[in-house]
């Protein structure tokens, strides 16, 4: 049976919240909370370990829909705070966009996109086709657009192209 601080379910003696409406208070409270955008850390009722026990133990006290939600309009809210930074919004005119970064990689596990240079110069992926086979396939596309069908030109032309790398074309 699951417990919370080692009561068992049955056993409220030792408990915050006794009673479901006290959960569900406890749930309401949380979910407005988390719609403000605020983070988890910062409810002050119980610590998330116990919130998270509260929900184990007693699941039909908790809608977990409406908690989604709540931590979804929490997200929006950061959303929508960056979106007004990037637009120059007159009410963003003293925010500074690296808060807003610092904010989103420490609440929501954002990243930097890393760029791979080397030697200052950016390292580029290998050629699909190298420039010899373009100019042979180039060469055999005209000819053939031209209704050549000279034997020997076509011929060297692939020839050019099958002399290449299999990982070039």
């Amino acid at each position: 049976m699951s417990s919370i601080k080692g009561h068992t379910k049955g056993n409220n003696f030792a408990l915050k919240f006794k009673t479901p409406e006290e959960r569900k208070a406890l749930c309401d409270d949380y979910c407005k909370h988390m719609e403000q955008g605020l983070a988890k850390e910062e409810f002050v009722p119980c610590d998330m370990q116990t919130f998270r026990k509260y929900l184990h133990t007693y699941p039909e006290d908790f809608d977990t829909e409406k908690i989604e939600q709540a931590e979804r309009k929490g997200r929006l809210f950061w959303s929508n705070l960056g979106i007004h930074l990037a637009a120059g919004d007159e009410k963003m005119k003293f925010a500074h966009p690296s808060i807003w970064i610092f904010n989103m990689k420490n609440r929501y596990g954002w990243t930097d996109k890393h760029d791979l240079t080397s030697g200052g110069k950016a390292i580029l992926p290998e050629p699909l086709l190298t420039a010899k086979a373009l100019k042979a396939m180039m060469k055999m596309m005209m000819l053939a657009s031209k209704g050549i069908e000279d034997a020997d030109i076509l011929e060297e032309a692939a020839e050019d192209i099958d002399e290449l790398p299999a990982q070039t074309i």
